[in-house]
C-alpha cells in the first residue's frame, strides 16, 4: 500500500518517541519555554492593541520578561492562552503605574 506522495505507508510511520518542534527540532525544554514566551508576547500585545516590538520593550522596562514570562513558566504554561495574555498584559499596566 502506498501512503502520502506514493511513500509506501510503513516509510510515513514515525518509530521515535522523541518529539520535534515545528521546525524539525528535537523538542526541549528552552523550545516549549521560547514557544510560550512568544504566545504570551504576540497575546499580551494583542490584548493591549499595541505592535509586540512595543509590547516587548514595555516588558523589558518593567524587568517582567524574566519575571513573569520566564520566571512564571512552571505557572503559567498550563494555562489558556486568552489567561496567559490577559495576566502578562494585566501585569504589564500594574507594574508600569506603580
Amino acid at each position: 500500500r502506498l501512503g502520502t506522495g506514493n511513500i509506501p505507508i510503513e516509510a510515513n510511520i514515525n518509530y521515535s518517541k522523541e518529539k520535534f518542534t515545528m521546525e524539525g527540532l528535537p523538542r526541549t525544554h528552552e523550545s516549549d519555554v521560547m514557544q510560550f514566551a512568544i504566545i504570551a508576547i504576540e497575546g499580551g500585545a494583542k490584548k493591549l492593541d499595541i505592535s509586540p516590538t512595543e509590547f516587548v520593550n514595555r516588558l523589558e522596562r518593567q524587568g517582567l520578561i524574566e519575571k513573569r514570562i520566564w520566571g512564571g513558566y512552571e505557572m503559567l504554561h498550563t494555562q489558556s492562552r486568552d489567561y496567559v495574555s490577559d495576566d502578562i498584559a494585566e501585569t504589564l499596566i500594574n507594574w508600569e503605574n506603580e
